[in-house]
């Protein structure tokens, strides 16, 4: 799988609001440039007051806690693995 996407892009789709900042979401990655893109993401999503938002190389973990209650109350809280 290419992986066309550069460090201005992510900064630009970081910029961009389309969820709750409660709303879990996950990337699911199976490269490490597209791991290594997607926490670039989180974090800068992070800065910006969203903490909804988890990389994972799992489907279960990422359903997990994409299916869990709010983070206080998820099995992962603010340790959620970052594999």
């Amino acid at each position: 799988m290419r992986l066309d996407l550069s460090a201005e892009n992510v900064r630009e789709l970081a910029q961009t609001n389309v969820f709750s900042s409660d709303s879990h979401r996950a990337f699911i990655v199976s490269s490490d440039a597209a791991y290594g893109f997607a926490r670039a993401f989180e974090n800068l999503r992070e800065r910006m007051g969203e903490h909804g938002i988890r990389v994972f190389r799992d489907l279960e973990d990422a359903l997990l806690w994409v299916f869990s209650e709010k983070e206080s109350d998820s099995i992962f809280g603010k340790f959620a693995p970052r594999s």
